[in-house]
């Protein structure tokens, strides 16, 4: 067997271990599913050998919408069932059906391979294993990024080999990634969960407070995660998707998705913007406007079945419109630093507009229900308690801290040239990397604790 067989043998033997570890029950679901899609491929690309396009889209059409029915089951028909039998006035049972562990990111893994096969950018894989390490690979599997197949499909047909600098590389990531989880986003969240969760008694600076640090909170725990699936990957010898750009340093909404979450925004862009765009193309501008307003309420419900999250994707639909209608969604905004490595005042001013544009849409998508979030917004204007517990005061100050530690380095990345890890984490000096190295690990060590929390899209 080759060398690099047995390699990915072992990466799925090591991710159908993790899957079941968190949820064996799902596995079935999870397997056949993969199944689907590995024989969907080769059915697509032989039909398309032979001249029948037609046929090797309707094949991409039945796989697409099988694909989806688990999603749609197990993440929607509670909320869908419950809403409908309310419309209607007759009581209604949630079945409280379990989500099945990664199922948004694996499904989007596997329906864009059915995709790219059927349009003839992707020659289907006839190596069931390493089709398997593409769907089930565990350090993605759990909150992505979203791979696309013609990414990393290549790479597991080839043989990895250790390279000190990968290796280097991707320790520094993961340990990275470790102290914006464990040091900013779980120390922040002792603060804001309580604030959300109490909001009617908290004053409105505390409120202010909790919504302006919510962002940042949500940045470093997803962004940790990122950080250490790309890490472990880049130790395994496999380079996957980027998952984030420095979001916060965005001058209008539209820069902010081109940076957020980039796996799922290009992801949706390809497969769902775009093509309503071409079918609205005789709207013009307002054809854009009505793919955006699309695009952006799957963007909400793909985080999950509650109207928060469709009212989250519509508000930044809305933001998009004067955008789309200036010309100005595509402009790509370059920095023209001052001093040396400071950003002039209207730059600066810009990227602040755009965060607190961010705040108020966040507000929406940590709020348990529409009225919850506007309630949060009110209390800006009232009275309540200012003074904090000792616990989370020392929560608060630490999570600051090590927030601002973020914040330097996502300033130094995009001062230098935009290029992740050329901030603190630029050094390959081996004595600079261990010193850095055991300083993070200490930092995240004292600071974590049993009370750790999951990461937020790990639940998505």
């Amino acid at each position: 067997m080759q060398r690099y067989k047995r390699q990915n043998a072992l990466l799925l033997t090591l991710s159908v271990l993790f899957y079941c570890v968190l949820d064996m029950r799902m596995l079935p679901i999870f397997v056949a599913t993969v199944l689907l899609f590995y024989v969907a491929g080769l059915r697509i690309g032989e039909l398309r050998h032979k001249g029948k396009t037609g046929a090797a889209a309707m094949v991409t059409r039945i796989a697409v919408v099988v694909g989806l029915l688990p999603l749609i089951y197990f993440k929607y028909y509670d909320f869908f069932y419950g809403e409908i039998c309310a419309l209607l006035g007759r009581e209604s049972v949630a079945m409280g059906l379990l989500l099945p562990v990664g199922i948004s990111f694996y499904t989007f893994r596997l329906l864009s391979y059915a995709i790219e096969v059927n349009r003839g950018t992707l020659e289907p894989t006839r190596d069931v294993v390493a089709f398997g390490v593409y769907a089930a690979f565990f350090p993605t599997l759990l909150a992505g990024p979203i791979d696309r197949p013609q990414h990393l499909l290549p790479q597991l047909a080839a043989e990895r080999k250790m390279d000190y600098s990968m290796l280097v590389t991707g320790l520094k990531r993961v340990v990275w990634g470790a102290f914006m989880k464990v040091c900013v986003a779980d120390q922040l969240f002792v603060f804001v969960d309580v604030l959300f969760a109490q909001y009617r008694e908290w004053s409105g600076g505390m409120i202010v407070a909790a919504a302006l640090l919510y962002p940042m909170q949500l940045y470093a725990d997803f962004a940790g995660y990122s950080h250490m699936a790309i890490g472990l990957s880049r130790m395994l010898g496999l380079k996957v998707a980027e998952n984030f750009n420095r979001p916060f340093f965005a001058q209008n909404v539209a820069e902010y998705w081109r940076r957020w979450h980039m796996s799922l925004t290009s992801w949706l862009t390809d497969y769902v913007f775009i093509p309503l765009n071409i079918s609205f193309r005789n709207l013009d501008r307002w054809g854009t406007v009505l793919a955006c307003v699309v695009n952006f309420v799957l963007v909400g419900f793909w985080h999950g079945a509650n109207w928060t999250y469709g009212v989250f994707g519509l508000y930044y639909a809305l933001l998009f419109v004067p955008l789309i209608m200036g010309g100005r969604m595509n402009k790509k905004n370059r920095y023209k630093w001052s001093h040396g490595w400071l950003l002039p005042p209207k730059t600066l001013l810009r990227i602040v507009g755009t965060y607190l544009l961010i705040v108020v849409g966040q507000i929406m998508f940590r709020s348990v229900s529409v009225p919850d979030a506007f309630g949060f917004m009110a209390q800006v204007v009232h009275g309540g308690k200012t003074e904090l517990p000792p616990y989370i005061s020392r929560s608060l100050v630490a999570g600051l801290l090590c927030m601002a530690v973020v914040i330097v380095n996502d300033w130094m990345e995009e001062w230098r040239g935009g290029k992740t890890g050329d901030g603190l984490l630029r050094t390959e000096r081996p004595a600079a990397v261990v010193a850095m190295v055991v300083v993070l690990v200490a930092l995240t060590l004292f600071l974590g604790s049993s009370a750790t929390q999951v990461f937020v899209y790990q639940k998505f």
